[in-house]
């Protein structure tokens, strides 16, 4: 189902025909799931936090789900306030007479000097809608060795 073109190409269809305050553009978001998570969580009420790498702190907490601590748990709630403070946050998607998908990449292998940090990046587009993007930085370490036997 994942990558069904029939089924995309129906849910264009629905959403270019479609009539209401929707058919200029429609935001895709998960604020209802997040708010019922922070709701469950009984953290609803927190302050917001906007400065979090979230794949690598959701990472590091499956990693201890287990043994949990009181440092985890205030991991658990860093990831929440973030979370809260992204609410709003979503992917719109406007009209498109294209549906055409185009992808750009670029990447800068060890570009900066000091560190030898690489950052590399694409997105994805389906028409004019950005659907997918990313971008990640990198460090490299290389060990270079000197002397004899």
């Amino acid at each position: 189902m994942g990558n069904d073109a029939t089924l995309v190409t129906a849910l264009l269809g629905r959403l270019a025909t479609a009539s209401g305050p929707w058919n200029t553009r429609l935001l895709l978001s998960q604020r209802r799931y997040m708010t019922d998570l922070l709701g469950r969580s009984g953290m609803a009420e927190l302050s917001d936090y906007h400065s979090l790498d979230l794949a690598y702190a959701v990472n590091r907490l499956c990693q201890f789900m287990h043994s949990v601590t009181t440092e985890t748990l205030g991991l658990v709630k860093r990831v929440l306030r973030y979370i809260k403070g992204t609410l709003d946050y979503g992917l719109w998607l406007s009209p498109s007479s294209s549906t055409s998908i185009h992808a750009y990449s670029d990447s800068d292998w060890a570009g900066f000097p000091i560190d030898r940090k690489s950052t590399s990046g694409f997105a994805v587009y389906l028409g004019t809608n950005l659907i997918l993007a990313l971008q990640e930085t990198t460090y490299r370490c290389t060990l270079i060795h000197r002397g004899g036997v």
